[in-house]
């Protein structure tokens, strides 16, 4: 409310409100004007992560979207060359590499934190970027393994982004920054679609690639220098927590995660999201150029506006589910039950319309039913994404890179079985299987969401079991603590220190169960000694 804007009348004055702009968001008389102390830092160092996430991711799957264009270009010229079973070819290849970082994802945000993974993936796919656009005339083979360590690099994208949120941002703003994150995906493909065509039409088809590359080392360095660090995991807390709690570590962490039914569900959907993410950010152009018959200048029209619109309604989902939780008391199950539902219900009718009509709908008809499709799917940032940070917590990063192992393995084998299905049937018949995996994948997700309470216990920090080991020592140190530091406790034995306990517990809530006065009396009590009150009571 105290930002003017004003009229702008050339490109000189457009740079220089947004100077303005970013100085008085930086003014700290305007970050605690409504906020005060570690609530203010709190927050704008969240909105911080959040904006250099965004911006990664956006460059990130911007630099994905590049090879599905410039595939046309490169077969143009040569008859021997099947633009789809090579844009197959490289989406197998590049989700090979994104499965690999994925599976080695977890490790890495609990040894590394998200901050630190951040970096090194917007570096790492920099570095490649520039090694794809030079083997891209080369040997296949070597031009595939390059295309392997890009999807290695872009795997590291979203688990490193989620830790980062989850370590950083405030939990009320949580699922809006999510939908940002979500969005960013979208900016990206959307920018990389609307002018990739362009590029290499009028400068060349390596030209897109060193742009990307470019931007990726540029996103790389800006977040070592302004992303906060948060209190992430680090080597020190690796290392203490898998000293501490042996059973939530490794292979036997992932069992009990993989044993609760929602996660089960949370898998599935990220298996079928999986299906669906594959065709529309690696084959949807050469649905338009080989169904519709698109020239290559007529793409960037058609394709631009199915990302841009769901990066908006993946911001617009994140902001309503924040206020149907925080204004108006949905339960947070509710809400993702709801949110889930469009972004199962809506692509589900589109894909039909679009599998039914066919060739015959027109190109205009199929991009606006594209775009609604990937408009729609867009309503699931506040649904399935949102539920991993609901139960995952500080895991959620964690949990996250467990369901894209899930969502890549789909984007492995779709590669060459989209091509497949399409060569031996139709698109229509193709299309019609991705509708049938959000079906099935919703339907069993939407019924377990109210399962969200019972699924969190399993992340949470301290849990019953290591609770129970704790009674006998806990019982020891209060008896030692309270005889320090109150009334002498000398000729207590032990059932007398559990008695003692007990009452001190029930004087501690204002309450008594028979009356009377014998109790121990503790004014000054030690910080350890309050813990070893609560800890005791919890066993009592």
């Amino acid at each position: 409310s105290r930002l003017t804007l004003r009229p702008l009348s050339s490109p000189a004055a457009v740079f220089g409100q947004l100077l303005a702009l970013t100085a008085k968001l930086q003014a700290p008389d305007f970050v605690c004007h409504q906020m005060e102390g570690p609530v203010a830092a709190a927050t704008m160092s969240g909105a911080r992560s959040t904006g250099i996430a965004v911006a990664a991711l956006a460059v990130n799957y911007g630099a994905r979207a590049v090879f599905p264009v410039v595939a046309h270009v490169m077969c143009a010229g040569d008859k021997g060359c099947d633009a789809a079973a090579l844009v197959g070819a490289v989406a197998s290849a590049f989700f090979a590499g994104d499965l690999l970082a994925q599976a080695a994802s977890k490790p890495l945000v609990a040894r590394f934190g998200g901050r630190r993974l951040l970096i090194a993936g917007a570096a790492g796919l920099g570095l490649t970027l520039f090694a794809v656009m030079l083997l891209a005339s080369g040997p296949r083979m070597a031009f595939l393994v390059a295309q392997t360590g890009l999807g290695f690099w872009c795997g590291l994208g979203y688990p490193a982004s989620h830790a980062l949120l989850a370590d950083t941002v405030p939990k009320a703003f949580r699922a809006s920054a999510i939908s940002f994150i979500s969005g960013a995906s979208s900016v990206g493909t959307m920018i990389s679609s609307l002018a990739t065509p362009l590029v290499v039409e009028r400068v060349g088809w390596s030209a897109p690639f060193a742009a990307f590359a470019a931007l990726s080392l540029v996103v790389a360095f800006v977040a070592e220098a302004f992303c906060p660090h948060g209190s992430g995991p680090g080597p020190t807390a690796a290392s203490s927590s898998a000293a501490a709690h042996p059973h939530r570590n490794g292979l036997n962490e992932l069992r009990l995660w993989l044993a609760d039914p929602l996660v089960q569900a949370l898998m599935l959907a990220m298996y079928a999201s999986g299906v669906a993410n594959a065709f529309l950010y690696s084959f949807l152009p050469t649905l338009f150029v080989e169904v519709y018959s698109v020239s290559l200048t007529d793409l960037a029209a058609l394709i631009t506006a199915a990302p841009l619109a769901n990066a908006a309604v993946c911001v617009l989902s994140g902001i309503w589910a924040d206020r149907l939780v925080g204004r108006h008391g949905w339960r947070t199950h509710q809400c993702r039950r709801l949110l889930q539902s469009l972004g199962t219900l809506l692509p589900v009718l589109t894909l039909a319309v679009l599998a039914w009509g066919g060739a015959g709908l027109g190109r205009n008809f199929a991009a606006v039913l594209v775009t609604i499709w990937m408009a729609a799917q867009g309503f699931q940032s506040g649904g399935l994404t949102a539920t991993f940070h609901d139960i995952g917590g500080k895991h959620a990063g964690e949990l996250f890179a467990i369901g894209n192992v899930f969502s890549k393995l789909a984007g492995v084998g779709a590669g060459q079985a989209f091509i497949a299905v399409v060569r031996i049937s139709s698109w229509e018949t193709l299309l019609s299987i991705i509708a049938w995996h959000y079906v099935l994948s919703g339907f069993v997700l939407i019924s377990l969401l109210s399962r969200s309470d019972t699924a969190r216990c399993i992340f949470a920090e301290k849990r019953e079991d290591d609770i129970s080991a704790e009674p006998a020592a806990s019982i020891a140190d209060v008896k030692t603590e309270l005889a320090s530091e109150a009334a002498p406790v000398t000729d207590l034995d032990a059932a007398s220190a559990s008695t003692a306990l007990g009452d001190a517990a029930a004087s501690a809530s204002g309450s008594s169960d028979d009356g009377h006065d014998e109790r121990i009396v503790a004014p000054r009590r030690s910080s350890k000694a309050r813990h070893h009150l609560r800890a005791g009571r919890s066993t009592l």
